[in-house]
């Protein structure tokens, strides 16, 4: 069962055809849906909003929430999310840069950044600020009230130092994400709360490592892997000798993965 969010009560529409037969220029695309007698004004402000030099788009939604949106998106089928953790607002755009090279078509993507909260903490503004659980959550529900979104198909992920953050979150809330993926990062095995460890069977987790990565990394997070891996999840765990912090091929068996993880769950 997934965590109670407030739009529950939706029809979760699973098509086995992952990415859409229908394929055209997205400036056709556009044009094609406001040709419709009376197409739906959400239609129309999400083409003016999409970016026109890729096929797919990224949508400024309210609260300053900028969504990845897959090519050819279609609202009757119910689409994976991937939820990325970063620690400052700059990273946003550039790990949502990401999710063409992933796949322009099989998911949504979001980022989030406990930077602003942590500024308005610090200062003394508002000591109510929301915690990243929070945040989360209330992000999701935002992108659900606006799009189809999968609710058992929602994946967490994180490059370096947010790496550790995005796994917490998961074994936290085991309730809310299908798994996680990260890239490098520090772990620590003694800082893991498996307090739900009941629930973490069968949840995914993806752990890429750099070769050039120092030892003490590598043998933290295979340690970390090993753990988990006790505790019922499904754990996989990949070296890479790549010069580039996130390499094509690192993205490339990220989209394998996931489709891998969702592929099971329409077959079960």
């Amino acid at each position: 069962m997934t965590h109670n969010f407030r739009h529950d009560s939706w029809p979760q529409r699973i098509q086995p055809q992952l990415d859409p037969p229908l394929q055209l220029p997205f400036d056709e695309l556009a044009e094609r849906n406001l040709r419709f007698a009376d197409p739906p004004s959400d239609w129309v402000d999400l083409f003016d909003l999409c970016s026109t030099e890729s096929p797919a788009g990224q949508v400024v939604l309210p609260g300053d929430i900028v969504v990845y949106m897959p090519e050819n998106y279609q609202p009757t089928y119910a689409y994976p999310l991937i939820v990325w953790i970063c620690d400052r607002a700059s990273e946003k755009w550039e790990l949502l840069e990401l999710m063409p090279e992933i796949s322009t078509r099989n998911y949504f993507g979001v980022c989030i950044s406990q930077e602003h909260t942590q500024s308005v903490i610090a200062s003394g503004r508002d000591n109510s600020a929301p915690s990243l659980n929070n945040l989360v959550y209330e992000t999701y529900c935002q992108i659900r009230e606006e799009y189809n979104i999968h609710t058992e198909r929602t994946y967490l992920a994180a490059v370096g130092e947010a790496a550790p953050k995005a796994v917490n979150l998961l074994l936290n809330n085991p309730d809310w994400f299908d798994g996680a993926v990260t890239i490098g990062g520090q772990f620590n095995k003694s800082q893991l709360p498996l307090a739900q460890f009941l629930k973490l069977r069968g949840k995914r987790v993806l752990m890429s490592m750099r070769s050039r990565e120092d030892d003490v990394s590598i043998a933290e997070t295979v340690e970390v892997a090993t753990l988990l891996h006790s505790a019922g999840m499904e754990v996989a765990t990949r070296i890479y000798d790549e010069s580039d912090d996130v390499s094509p091929k690192m993205l490339s068996d990220i989209n394998h993965w996931l489709m891998d993880s969702v592929l099971e769950k329409v077959r079960a």
